[in-house]
This record gives C-alpha cells, structure tokens and sequence, in this order.
C-alpha cells in the first residue's frame, strides 16, 4: 500500500507540475488556448488527486506536519507553489 500511495503522489506531482508549465507557456504564446475545457479542469483533478495521496501517505507513516519537521516544510512548500502558481498565471 505505501509504495502504491508514493508511486502514485510522485506521479500527480509531476502532472501538477507539467500543468503548471504548460499553463504557464500558454499563457504568454496564446492566452486563448486557456479556456479549453481539459486545461480549465485537469490540473484541479491532479491537484486533488496530489493532496489525497499526500494525506494518504501521511495516515500510512503516521507523520504529521507540526510534529515532524520536514513535513511542515513540505506543507509550507505546498503553499509557496499554490501562491507562485497564482502568480504566475495571473501576472
């Protein structure tokens, strides 16, 4: 089950990823290609997906953010990418 769950939240990050640049590279070439339906919904499904596994994994090691270090600096990370990501597509 762990392996499943790590295999698959390294998978949805770099979807999330992949999404984000792709977005990102539309939006300076051809704005208009963003208002496609898969672009508009996609990276909200792996995003969730991404989260899922992450509190899955979470549950399965019984670590925490706030009580292991390195998980809160992945929460924090986490925040940083949504913030730069805000920015970036709507900068």
């Amino acid at each position: 089950m762990y392996m499943a769950l790590k295999h698959s939240h390294m998978l949805f990050i770099a979807l999330s990823v992949t999404f984000l640049a792709v977005r990102f590279l539309l939006s300076l070439k051809s704005p208009a290609l963003l208002q496609n339906k898969f672009l508009k919904i996609a990276p909200h499904v792996v995003d969730t997906f991404l989260l899922l596994t992450a509190i899955g994994l979470m549950l399965t090691i019984q670590q925490y953010p706030f009580q292991t270090p390195w998980l809160t600096d992945k929460l924090f990370g986490l925040f940083a990418y949504i913030g730069l990501a805000v920015m970036a597509l709507k900068g």
